[in-house]
């Protein structure tokens, strides 16, 4: 009976952490394209339940109404432009309450008139067609809210309360969530609180960041999701992280090995410009789930490496995790070696020691302090 409860833990996170094959089987696109104006949005096609099927492709469709009509007048020759694009998780729950997680970005002419840019954040149970809200991911919504505006304005205000508007930041927009594979984000309607680059912002924390404030107890959402795993390494940590190693990816980041730097640039944007890295050029982006993390590039051309000081490898994670810990999750590293502090700070990073596991052509570098506590994971292509 454990093994099988281990094997069903297993398949449920590979689920909800990697790229669902189950939503490719759920969900089709709807594309129009005209001119620079593309309309793209998902709709459900193979859910058992026609009933629930059609209530969610209904809420969909009228989420995105306003900016279609936007799309047919330019259509029909008006001046400007509008890209409206999706990305979406189904993830599998326990309970078979399976969750779509949604998020529609629309940039370019808004329904105003005028050019903007806009997070449209959706989830829905798939077992009724019920929306999700704050109320089913926090077991008290309203400190939730408090406490996660006090740490966003401490925040941000070290760095960017020069070139932000942070009085914008509260209302925290609680009710406009998304529980992604690692974590959860929080998105500013249009025209309130803006990045530096005029994008509506988001903020993002892993799961264990907010670990107090979540709803975990059992026969909760997020329990049915399989999010208790995820906070301490287990029998399924391996499998998972070479699974997700293996394609080239770190989980909870909107990028992997191999992509070009242009188009995760044109989708994350730079939260500054790119700066020198001893293995070529490294890269800020602005979306806030990079928070901690940078990618990297030798020829300014490609991604062929994703280093992170915030990650949770599955239980494994930055600031918690002990390299004893690691090892018995893992298993022991390929090489193994002393990182001195003289060739540390060349990489911005501490004196100590390195692991480095090999995955089909990806290595992954598990960096420990002096007191063998993992700071940091490197990703990079061999």
């Amino acid at each position: 009976m454990r093994r099988i409860r281990l094997l069903l833990a297993v398949a449920c996170l590979l689920a909800l952490l990697l790229p669902s094959a189950m939503a490719g089987e759920l969900l089709t696109t709807i594309s129009q394209a005209s001119g620079d104006s593309l309309l793209e949005y998902p709709q459900l096609t193979s859910l058992p339940n026609s009933f629930v099927q059609d209530s969610v492709n209904q809420a969909i469709k009228e989420a995105v109404a306003p900016h279609e009509n936007t799309f047919l007048v330019l259509q029909a020759g008006s001046e400007g432009s509008l890209r409206v694009t999706s990305r979406y998780h189904v993830l599998p729950a326990a309970d078979s309450h399976d969750l779509l997680s949604l998020l529609i970005t629309a940039q370019g002419r808004m329904p105003n008139g005028r050019p903007g840019f806009e997070y449209l954040p959706l989830m829905f149970d798939l077992a009724n067609g019920q929306p999700i809200t704050a109320a089913e991911v926090f077991a008290d919504p309203a400190a939730a809210q408090a406490w996660l505006e006090e740490e966003a304005d401490a925040r941000l205000g070290e760095d960017l309360s020069v070139y932000l508007d942070l009085q914008a930041l509260r209302p925290l927009p609680l009710e406009r969530l998304l529980v992604h594979p690692a974590g959860i984000s929080f998105y500013y309607p249009e025209g309130t609180f803006t990045w530096l680059s005029g994008r509506s912002a988001s903020l993002h924390y892993l799961f264990h960041e907010i670990q107090p404030l979540l709803n975990l107890e059992e026969g909760s959402l997020l329990h049915s999701l399989g999010v208790n795993t995820l906070l301490a390494p287990g029998g399924q940590t391996a499998a998972l992280l070479e699974e997700t190693v293996t394609s080239g990816c770190l989980p909870g980041l909107d990028a992997c090995l191999g992509e070009p730097v242009e188009d995760a640039v044109a989708r994350l944007k730079l939260l500054h410009d790119p700066e020198g890295h001893p293995e070529g050029q490294q890269y800020q982006m602005e979306d806030d789930s990079f928070r901690g993390s940078l990618l990297l590039s030798s020829d300014g051309q490609t991604v062929d490496g994703i280093l992170s000081r915030r990650m949770n490898l599955f239980g494994l994670i930055t600031g918690q995790a002990n390299r004893e810990t690691a090892q018995a999750a893992l298993g022991q590293p390929f090489a193994s070696l002393p990182l001195p502090a003289s060739a540390a700070q060349l990489y911005g990073l501490e004196e100590g020691q390195m692991d480095a596991y090999l995955y089909e052509g990806h290595e992954l570098r598990l960096y420990y302090d002096t007191n063998d506590l993992l700071y940091a994971v490197w990703l990079k292509q061999q």
